[in-house]
């Protein structure tokens, strides 16, 4: 809801979309940012996988990974276009700065 407050269109896919079904919606969106959420900490190399699973687009997205369950997750090495967000404020501020510059 906020981010239509000021004029950005986002799409909301649930917690139980398959890997596939991400991969293809952001595939044909090509959007410039992506957030993406994980209430509970699952094990590294599963949130790495997800983050594998994403499509390698002609121009790279920002990627946001936001809520407690990224804990575990290392950004080190190739996620040179990812932030982490603290709060879901700080998550809209990330993405409005993506449309704003």
């Amino acid at each position: 809801a906020v981010l239509s407050q000021i004029g950005i269109r986002a799409v909301s896919l649930g917690a139980q979309t398959p890997q596939q079904t991400l991969h293809d919606a952001i595939e044909k969106a090509a959007p410039p940012v992506i957030f993406l959420w994980a209430q509970m900490e699952q094990p590294s190399n599963r949130l790495k996988n997800i983050i594998e699973a994403l499509p390698n687009l002609r121009t790279k997205p920002r990627v946001i990974l936001g809520g407690p369950g990224w804990g575990l997750f290392s950004m080190e090495g190739g996620f040179a276009n990812f932030r982490r967000s603290n709060s879901m404020e700080e998550a809209v501020t990330l993405i409005a700065e993506t449309f704003v510059g």
